[in-house]
């Protein structure tokens, strides 16, 4: 799953550099924290909205 992570984050990074212009730019540091910031956010994502705990579920059938 991190790899497919890794992938979208990168092509998320070409989306944003794709059309800019290198004005005295560093822009390899600048792609690089762009990848990077959006691999941690969709980890994140991934972290806070997958649930793991799933007693709930057998709760509600334990209980009925």
């Amino acid at each position: 799953m991190k790899f497919h992570y890794a992938e979208r984050s990168l092509e998320l990074a070409v989306k944003v550099f794709a059309n800019m212009r290198g004005d005295g730019v560093n822009v390899s540091a600048d792609f690089q924290a762009v990848n990077e910031y959006a691999f941690c956010w969709l980890t994140e994502a991934k972290k806070n909205y997958t649930v793991k705990d799933f007693g709930f579920v057998f709760d509600k059938y334990i209980q009925q």
